[in-house]
């Protein structure tokens, strides 16, 4: 009997597989050209995982139009540990997941499965060392990791100096960039006495990793390469 769904594909004795091209505005954001999920040997067990799976396929792809019509303020800047996490937090968000989840349940936790689907997809993004590690991780993709695999058992980092001068320049100048340009080189040598002291004191205290409640291994390597 033919599955009459769309994005499915029988590959011989492989099994099923859902396969979906991605938009070509979206291919540079997702960093591949198709979506590629395995479903299983057999029929039953393909038509068991597609909607979940066709699902997840969805999210990811309204994230990417969300990024690609929203982009980042400051996006020239390097993003802050604080930065990074709101970042992981809006991916979350702009995927329809469980902001409270904390880790899975049992086995069949749904929340857990989308999680996993998505990090997934990250991973299979960038290609491994000889280790098996990942090569070229970008700050977003981590972040969007760590958001993903800790959930609301991450830690929201403290503000540093460097917060709270984009922050200053953005109440100043507002979205002019030419102007934060300039108030910021008038206002650099101000900020660098302080931000030497942060270094100093960052220096003295290293916040221990946490483990990831569940992770495959494609992207457990990914997020112990990120961190």
């Amino acid at each position: 009997m033919k599955i009459d769904v769309k994005h499915i594909q029988k590959r011989g004795k492989s099994g099923w597989r859902y396969r979906r091209k991605i938009p070509e505005e979206l291919r540079a954001i997702l960093g591949k050209r198709e979506i590629l999920i395995p479903l299983g040997p057999t029929e039953a067990i393909a038509i068991k995982k597609y909607p979940a799976v066709h699902a997840e396929a969805e999210k990811l792809l309204l994230s990417a139009i969300s990024s690609k019509k929203a982009p980042s303020p400051n996006s020239h800047q390097p993003l802050t540990p604080l930065d990074q996490f709101k970042w992981g937090q809006q991916h979350v968000r702009r995927l329809q997941l469980d902001p409270e989840w904390s880790g899975a349940e049992d086995e069949h936790d749904s929340e857990a499965l989308h999680r996993e689907v998505i990090a997934e997809q990250i991973a299979a993004k960038y290609p491994i060392d000889e280790r098996g590690n990942p090569i070229g991780v970008s700050v977003k993709d981590a972040a969007a990791l760590r958001a993903l695999m800790y959930g609301a058992r991450q830690d929201r980092p403290d503000p540093t100096l460097e917060d709270a001068k984009r922050l200053y320049l953005k109440e100043r100048v507002g979205g002019d960039e030419t102007k934060q340009m300039e108030l910021e080189r008038v206002s650099s040598s101000s900020w660098g006495h302080l931000a030497r002291t942060e270094s100093w004191q960052a220096s003295s205290a290293r916040t221990p990793r946490k483990s990831a409640t569940t992770c495959s291994t494609g992207a457990k390597r990914l997020l112990w390469t990120a961190i």
